[in-house]
């Protein structure tokens, strides 16, 4: 399905870091939790499958530091942040591997929301018209957030200005008003009884769920409705969305019940440090024991400062 995992280095220190992983001993490969992409390099070293891209380089290596000079008939899943995909997509094409997603791809994941509906409406308008007023009819809060991510806050119009909910600080000058954005109603997201959201990511190949785990907490999901649920809207998007694409998906508090609806699609080349379990799934490394009550108890803290942070 993947044959290998490529991470992106712009800097010589990042290349020695991912060395230093790379070397870490087996004893302690899991210690602890890890920096961005950490745990993913060593679920990957595992198998022994994992490429590097030397951005200013120009250049692919592999575990053992050796230059790779094709990739024709290998699938690579590429594991990089936005401004880096343009470059890697284009070094893997050149080598003659074939990319889990592609520029192409990329786009029209990243416009998503002008094929697909969600029940709680989303609008897409520019930074500049949003704080015009020219879409006063959507209240006086709201979740805002630039399409290519950059920003993403809850939102309240004070006095006819737009501020951060939690600070008051205007929200003028944080986005060019060029850049487009996606303006939705706030929402309740449920919980569980230990207060963790109820929000999933889950990861698309092949038209099909291949992982589905709590976004917070990584633990498998096992309610057998929200499954039927991620599993119907894969298939209702099969041919609409590329073949493979991350989905968040949440369960949120709607007249006296609770209703599912889409978060987000995200290329899966971009998709930022969330993938341990696709990791651990694509290549076959068990979670060690402790590690989903660790994850459990890390992702809530997590969860806390980030609804901390959401208003600035």
């Amino acid at each position: 399905m993947i044959d290998y995992f490529c991470f992106v280095i712009k800097k010589e220190t990042m290349l020695q870091r991912i060395r230093q992983i790379i070397g870490r001993s087996t004893e302690d490969k899991f210690e602890r939790f890890p920096a961005l992409f950490e745990r993913e390099i060593l679920v990957a070293r595992e198998a022994r499958r994992i490429l590097v891209f030397d951005e200013a380089k120009n250049m692919v290596t592999d575990i053992d530091g050796i230059r790779v000079e094709c990739l024709k008939g290998k699938r690579i899943f590429p594991r990089t942040h936005v401004e880096q995909t343009v470059s890697v997509i284009a070094k893997i094409q050149e080598l003659g591997g074939d990319l889990i997603s592609d520029y192409d791809d990329y786009s029209t994941i990243t416009n998503w929301h002008r094929k697909i509906p969600t029940k709680r409406g989303i609008v897409e308008t520019t930074f500049g018209d949003f704080l015009a007023g020219k879409h006063n009819d959507l209240g006086d809060k709201v979740f805002l957030k630039t399409i290519v991510k950059d920003f993403s806050s809850v939102c309240v119009r004070k006095n006819g200005e737009w501020v951060y909910e939690k600070t008051g600080v205007p929200i003028a000058k944080r986005v060019k008003k060029a850049v487009g954005v996606m303006v939705s109603p706030v929402v309740k997201i449920a919980r569980d009884d230990d207060y963790i959201e109820r929000e999933w990511r889950n990861f698309i190949i092949d038209d099909e769920p291949f992982t589905m785990n709590n976004y917070w907490t990584h633990e498998p999901l096992e309610e057998g409705y929200v499954i039927d649920w991620i599993r119907a809207k894969a298939a209702e998007l099969k041919g609409i969305m590329p073949s493979c694409y991350c989905m968040d998906v949440m369960e949120y508090e709607a007249d006296g019940g609770l209703e599912m609806d889409l978060v987000e699609l995200n290329p899966p080349i971009a998709t930022g440090a969330d993938l341990i379990p696709l990791a651990h799934n694509i290549f076959g490394v068990p979670f060690e024991d402790g590690y989903l009550r660790r994850a459990r108890r890390q992702g809530l803290s997590v969860q806390k400062r980030a609804e901390a942070s959401l208003g600035e």
